[in-house]
């Protein structure tokens, strides 16, 4: 699950977007969302689309299903076959389980401090805060507080994605 949180933040930290469109290849675009926007808006002024390949037919579904699923190791039973699968599954859940579950918690933590943020920017325009210069002060200080939280949120949240696609660009998943 992915929240898209604040545009401007995520437009520095993107470097590739990919578009899917039902029926169609994805596209890889490397830049960031502003990058990706201005490239679809020149296709679309100049009334071009790129040339994409037709979806897979169900001949080539059927193919991809006769084939080999995996790579068997030379000499090696299929007993022991599965057995070494069965490892490296687990290897591989016990370093990506932990990220991911951290990833969600932490996506969770992100959507309570940004609802807090609201709340406490509305309070600042209201008439009770405004007209107190206390409150107006406290509330200006829980105002920047909780933005620095959710800026190291944010941090913390790239910081997980990335090392989460790593592991599974690594395994293969």
């Amino acid at each position: 699950m992915l929240f898209f949180h604040q545009f401007d933040f995520l437009d520095d930290l993107v470097s590739k977007t990919l578009e899917f469109r039902p029926g169609e290849e994805p596209r890889l675009f490397h830049g960031n969302i502003s990058y990706f926007l201005d490239k679809k808006a020149e296709e679309k002024s100049a009334g071009t689309t790129p040339t994409r390949k037709p979806p897979a037919t169900t001949a080539d579904a059927e193919i991809k299903k006769d084939a080999p699923k995996k790579v068997s190791t030379p000499g090696v039973s299929r007993k022991e076959q599965r057995r070494l699968d069965a490892e490296a599954r687990e290897a591989r859940s016990k370093i990506l389980a932990p990220l991911e579950k951290e990833l969600g918690i932490l996506e969770e933590k992100i959507a309570e401090q940004e609802a807090a943020q609201a709340t406490l920017t509305t309070a600042l325009s209201s008439e009770d805060v405004s007209g107190d210069a206390e409150k107006l002060r406290q509330n200006t200080n829980a105002v920047e507080k909780i933005t620095h939280t959710l800026d190291l949120s944010y941090t913390r949240w790239s910081a997980l994605t990335e090392e989460i696609e790593t592991v599974k660009a690594k395994h293969g998943l």
